[in-house]
């Protein structure tokens, strides 16, 4: 058995751009803390409230903030977020003896959204560049992101283009799919994370029983067998020909055609791939995140559940999406994951048991 945190609790630090000396920040309100990597921006809070006095010491262009989780006193980061929305309420009633203040309600996002802009200019990479190296250039450019990304792709040899409407972090999170990486995310210390889809990120998490609070009710298990395609064609116009590329799902996979009976297909158009080699590497990537079955489970808040981690339960490995909890003391985490079926190329490390947890 695990034994549980005797506390769960949060605190904030401002720390500004350019003196880089973190302060502690005030918020009259608890929030709600969501990751989900099905977002562009994969991390957010929402719901504080800052006091004018709190308010007065933040500079919401230049600020950005760094949430802890404190389990048992002790601190754990948990990235960092710009102010990505402020909503300033006038004159509110604050107690008993009608004292008033103007209240300002902001929302943060993980530092991606420096990456949300674009000068209007089309940009084109020309055929031989590196996924990987574009990824890190553009992101260098912000100034302020620290980038870990798997620079284990091969060069393109055929032209991409973008007019001047498309974001940085669509076109970083366009590069990763032509490498065969995972969705780019923040991590906890404030990191862009790109990693190969074919390869587990981290050591295998193990769940167990006791890891759900002793509620039986919070761990579900959601089967889609029969609604999500097992094959994944992907094309791309080349120079001179059309490119195609086709993964399905492999025969033990329960969502297969060889299980099913039948072939239930789905096409995307990617654009700069040059050979059928790397349209079904796209093809796959795709593929492998289409997951038949979906694991929801509460537990108490943890730092460790970082990214797509892989969980072990119920003789599965499962791959986490996303997680949210409020910052309240003593909240759940809800969290969400998809069936990871793994492949002959997977690095599967030994499961260990979950630190901070039940």
């Amino acid at each position: 058995m695990h034994s549980p945190p005797v506390s769960v609790g949060w605190e904030f630090n401002l720390v500004n751009r350019d003196d880089k000396n973190p302060r502690p920040i005030h918020f009259s309100t608890t929030g709600d803390y969501t990751f989900d990597l099905s977002r562009d921006v994969v991390r957010a809070i929402g719901g504080l409230v800052l006091l004018p006095d709190d308010r007065s010491k933040v500079n919401l262009s230049s600020d950005w903030v760094e949430p802890y989780i404190v389990l048992d006193g002790v601190r754990y980061q948990m990235g960092r977020f710009v102010f990505s929305e402020d909503v300033e309420q006038r004159n509110v009633v604050l107690d008993e003896n009608g004292t008033t203040a103007n209240l300002t309600n902001v929302a943060l996002a993980d530092q991606t959204t420096m990456l949300l802009r674009n000068d209007g200019r089309p940009e084109t990479l020309y055929a031989g560049f590196r996924p990987t190296f574009e990824m890190e250039r553009m992101v260098f450019d912000s100034k302020y992101l620290n980038t870990s990304i798997e620079a284990d792709d091969s060069a393109n040899t055929e032209t991409i283009s973008w007019d001047g409407t498309t974001s940085v972090l669509s076109k970083v999170r366009q590069l990763a799919e032509l490498a065969g990486h995972m969705t780019p995310w923040l991590d906890n210390f404030g990191t862009l994370r790109s990693v190969s889809a074919n390869r587990i990120y981290g050591t295998v998490l193990k769940l167990d029983e006791d890891l759900f609070l002793g509620d039986s009710d919070s761990v579900s298990v959601t089967n889609n067998y029969l609604t999500i395609p097992n094959r994944v064609i992907v094309t791309s116009t080349s120079s001179d020909s059309q490119i195609v590329g086709v993964w399905d799902a492999p025969a033990s996979w329960p969502s297969s055609a060889a299980q099913r009976g039948y072939i239930q297909a789905t096409t995307e158009q990617v654009q700069g791939l040059h050979s059928s080699a790397d349209a079904e590497k796209v093809a796959a990537s795709i593929g492998r995140r289409l997951s038949a079955r979906k694991l929801s489970f509460r537990a108490i808040p943890t730092y460790v559940l970082d990214g797509p981690r892989v969980l072990s339960y119920d003789d599965a490995l499962w791959t986490v999406t996303s997680w949210s909890m409020s910052t309240s003391p003593g909240s759940q985490m809800s969290v969400e994951a998809e069936e990871y079926f793994a492949e002959d190329d997977d690095v599967i490390r030994a499961p260990r048991e979950l630190p901070g947890m039940l």
